[in-house]
């Protein structure tokens, strides 16, 4: 039996290879430090490309770095709105653009954000923000399994 959480990552990276045909993406979400990631990233020149997200800049000398502009005001109210329906986004336009500043502008915290409001019709934009105001990250709506949901 593996015990340590760098052995169990590299087998599975290994167990992968023999099924994957093409390529795979792995992805390391929201990275503070590279030191809590280097032991699990997958063997150099394989089928394994690595993204991985932060907001820290010079992560490490390893890493090419893409900087990724958010959205702007009118993107992200388009992105609410091809996910809950230009009605639901109007009627509480406002509150739309306090979520929107809010989360940044970050494509996939609106995202998320949306596909949590689309799973419940009767929670209103101005409820959900106080939550996210009072919870902060640890916010459900936050949660990436709403992405996945929807």
């Amino acid at each position: 039996m593996i015990n340590d959480v760098s052995s169990q990552v590299q087998y599975c990276f290994d167990q992968w290879s023999n099924k994957i045909n093409d390529q795979a993406l792995i992805i390391y979400d929201e990275v503070k430090d590279y030191s809590t990631i280097a032991s699990t990233l997958p063997p150099q020149n394989t089928i394994y490309k690595v993204l991985i997200t932060t907001r820290v800049r010079n992560l490490s000398s390893l890493i090419y770095p893409i900087d990724i502009d958010v959205l702007t005001d009118q993107q992200s109210l388009a992105l609410l709105s091809s996910i809950l329906g230009h009605e639901r986004v109007n009627t509480e336009i406002t509150t739309a653009k306090s979520i929107a500043d809010w989360l940044g502008h970050l494509p996939i915290a609106l995202e998320s954000v949306g596909s949590y409001l689309l799973q419940r019709p009767d929670l209103k934009l101005k409820d959900l923000f106080k939550r996210l105001q009072e919870q902060g990250l640890n916010a459900r709506a936050l949660n990436q399994e709403n992405i996945n949901s929807s």
